[in-house]
């Protein structure tokens, strides 16, 4: 209890805890407050404070909450316990950790068998878990300690002697970083082991036998001389495969693996280096284009855990199951997944909305945007990615336009307009310079005319943005280009009646200051529209 309440009430606790609760995403303070506490317990045994335990399981989780991806910090809290004595737990806290990475950790897998090499008694439920490792990363570049441990395994708790050899048979043929050692295990055991022409079936088939090394497993003649060149025979036909072998591990350490500094979590304070970057992407391509499924899913998910808060490699993982599996549902898995974690979501949602318009799940796309626009600290107007504004006011306007189709209505009713829209567009545009896209933005509205909606966008965001004073858009040509263009187009006024309005009414407004900064684009409205009153801009130019 004196250790509890010790720490609990010391400035350094209150301080972190007052720090995290405002700042949840920072990681330093997380990792501080486990050390922290951690130091108040000393060494973990079944005599630890029930306080003090409770508080750091608590903090285990609600650390991980934010920053799944530590592999490192899961199994920090599996071994706690462990040491505990909660079994239970520790398969527990292993089996979230390894579905958080798609089950395609190397680390986790390694440490979470090496307890149970400890715990589980039962053969057959350890080889399980074994075998399952090896389905995800079992072809893992550096996967050599976790083929190290699943041998020593099979020699020493599997009834079966076959599974031993052909497990290392097949590791042979893995490109492991570490190949080298298993092929010298194999060598050793063709010497050691192969006292007698049956003995051959252990390492290869009875096919294999006849057709590759030649060799007659029922010969009757001398057998020493003869099981000597039987040996012979099977050691060339390792070193063949040696060769092979040797070449793809070269090939991938040289290009790829010696190159990769990083490849652990990183958060989004820090920056990984555009070359970083670079090399996880092309050795991505490299991959892909071995076309081994588990290889490239694998190496995606290493990508991952170091380049989580980068778009691309999200993108490219989901058009991998697009174009490469024909996946549509992991696709959208990894897309949905993404929007977890990278910091720029726009390209992401514009793909999501492209397959969930195919799996016909768009409905489901509004529930993301909505959790998405709630997660941020004051809106979707506010945050600084264009693209994941643009994408979702894009969305928003489709499903306006879709909820308030019918057959007996203009398809292109100002419905899909809506005042939260055009709102949050408003708002937007406020921050002038200190976000993007002003002319994408004012573009698409122009776009988006139709013969109902014209006054609309011109009372609540061009009117607006000349009462409100944006000296940023005002002061540009573009805005009243479109401005112009605008009214040019509005069906429901005749020819001189918007050429008269455009004159007299928008091009009037522009402060005498501005003029010759918006001629230039004004004449440029006037060339393709209103060629008959270019001598007005000019005149505003001279009197400017």
């Amino acid at each position: 209890m004196q250790g509890y309440e010790k720490l609990v009430n010391s400035h350094e606790f209150a301080q972190l805890t007052t720090e995290l609760a405002q700042y949840p995403k920072k990681l330093i303070s997380w990792e501080r407050l486990l050390v922290l506490i951690n130091t108040h317990i000393g060494n973990v045994n079944k005599a630890i404070d029930a306080k003090l335990y409770k508080l750091l399981k608590t903090t285990y989780t609600d650390m991980l909450y934010y920053f799944p991806l530590l592999e490192n910090y899961y199994i920090d809290y599996a071994l706690l316990e462990y040491k505990l004595g909660h079994f239970k737990s520790v398969h527990t806290i292993f089996k979230e950790a390894l579905a958080v990475h798609n089950n395609r950790s190397l680390l986790l897998w390694k440490n979470y068998l090496q307890i149970c090499n400890k715990i589980v008694i039962d053969q057959r439920q350890l080889l399980k878990k074994y075998s399952e490792a090896e389905d995800y990363i079992g072809v893992h570049y550096l996967s050599g300690e976790f083929w190290e441990m699943y041998l020593e395994v099979l020699k020493e708790r599997c009834n079966v002697k076959i599974r031993y050899y052909s497990t290392l048979r097949k590791v042979l043929e893995i490109p492991l970083h570490s190949f080298s050692k298993f092929y010298a295990i194999w060598l050793k055991h063709i010497d050691d082991d192969i006292t007698d022409l049956s003995k051959l079936k252990l390492f290869v088939s009875e096919q294999d036998i006849r057709e590759k090394l030649l060799v007659d497993i029922n010969y009757k003649g001398r057998r020493g001389p003869y099981i000597q060149k039987a040996k012979e025979q099977l050691k060339k036909y390792t070193q063949d495969l040696y060769t092979i072998v040797q070449y793809q591990v070269i090939e991938r350490y040289s290009l790829f693996e010696s190159k990769l500094t990083v490849q652990y979590y990183t958060s989004c304070d820090e920056l990984v280096s555009a070359d970083q970057q670079n090399i996880w992407d092309k050795y991505l391509d490299y991959v892909i284009n071995l076309n081994i499924a588990p290889l490239t899913q694998t190496t995606f998910q290493r990508a991952l855990v170091c380049l989580a808060h980068y778009d691309f490699v999200w993108i490219k993982y989901a058009q991998y199951f697009l174009k490469v599996e024909e996946d549509i549902y992991s696709a959208k898995n990894v897309l949905l997944k993404s929007l977890q974690y990278a910091l720029r979501k726009g390209r992401i949602i514009e793909l999501l909305t492209v397959v969930l318009v195919k799996t016909n799940e768009l409905y489901f796309l509004d529930k993301v945007f909505k959790v998405w626009e709630d997660s941020l600290p004051e809106g979707c107007e506010d945050i600084e990615d264009f693209h994941s504004f643009w994408n979702y006011i894009e969305f928003q306007v489709y499903l306006h336009r879709n909820k308030n189709q019918s057959r007996y209505e203009d398809s292109n009713s100002n419905a899909f307009l809506s005042d939260d829209i055009l709102s949050k567009i408003m708002h937007r545009l406020e921050y002038q310079e200190k976000r993007q896209g002003h002319g994408i933005i004012l573009s698409y509205l122009v776009d988006l005319q139709t013969k109902s909606n014209t006054q609309l966008i011109e009372d609540k965001v061009f009117k607006e943005i000349i009462r409100k004073d944006l000296t940023f858009l005002i002061g540009g040509g573009l805005f009243w280009y479109l401005y112009s263009k605008l009214i040019f187009f509005d069906s429901e006024r005749s020819y001189l009646e918007r050429r008269g309005y455009i004159i007299e009414r928008v091009w009037s407004q522009i402060p005498k200051q501005y003029y010759e900064r918006v001629s230039t684009k004004l004449l440029e409205f006037c060339e393709t529209y209103l060629p008959e009153d270019v001598d007005i801009v000019y005149d505003m130019r001279k009197e400017q």
